[in-house]
């Protein structure tokens, strides 16, 4: 039986092989997005539930705390709605990164393709859900008439410096979590 062994240096052509099969990223994107919402009573809207219960949440404890959570002048929902967006996308894409190799293992033992693709899979539709969630933080604006201001243009930036971390972690957790299940029962479900 031969043994794969890593090469020394990552090449630009690993990158062109990525860029190859991103139909397929895609196709598995949609697979387990499918999946996911299946036999759901609320389906997709699950994309938008989650941040909004959080929020709930975070907003019932602090003004049982008496707190004034938000010190920018804009409203507090507004405010932990807009950070709660991309820790959804981190927080989720980690997660069901940290188990993808091993969930999808039969996959990965019979066709050939980038493993990296794999736990790339879950930051996809962590991706797409938070364009779920963004509609909720636009008609938020509308209703509480905040206009955006030009910083909002560096929020592609800030998303995707988020996909990033979440990918990094995603690919070192799901290699660890290949050898060692322990990483699986560490990272909450």
């Amino acid at each position: 039986m031969s043994r794969i062994e890593p090469r020394a240096t990552w090449q630009l052509s690993e990158l062109a092989e990525i860029w190859r099969y991103r139909e397929l990223l895609w196709m598995l994107a949609l697979r387990d997005l499918k999946i996911r919402y299946k036999q759901t009573a609320v389906g997709v809207a699950w994309a938008v539930l989650q941040p909004l219960v959080t929020l709930g949440l975070f907003g019932t404890l602090f003004n049982l705390l008496q707190a004034a959570p938000s010190s920018s002048g804009l409203p507090y929902a507004l405010t932990t709605y807009c950070g709660l967006l991309p820790w959804q996308v981190f927080s989720s894409s980690v997660t069901l990164s940290a188990r993808s190799l091993v969930t999808n293992q039969d996959l990965i033992r019979k066709v050939y393709f980038p493993r990296i693709l794999v736990p790339a899979i879950p930051l996809v539709i962590g991706l797409i859900d938070f364009a779920i969630a963004s509609t909720v933080l636009v008609a938020m604006m509308i209703a509480y008439q905040i206009e955006p201001t030009r910083a909002i243009l560096l929020s592609p930036l800030f998303v995707g410096m988020t996909a990033l971390a979440a990918l990094g972690a995603g690919l070192w957790l799901s290699a660890l979590n290949s050898l060692y299940r322990d990483v699986q029962q560490a990272t909450p479900a």
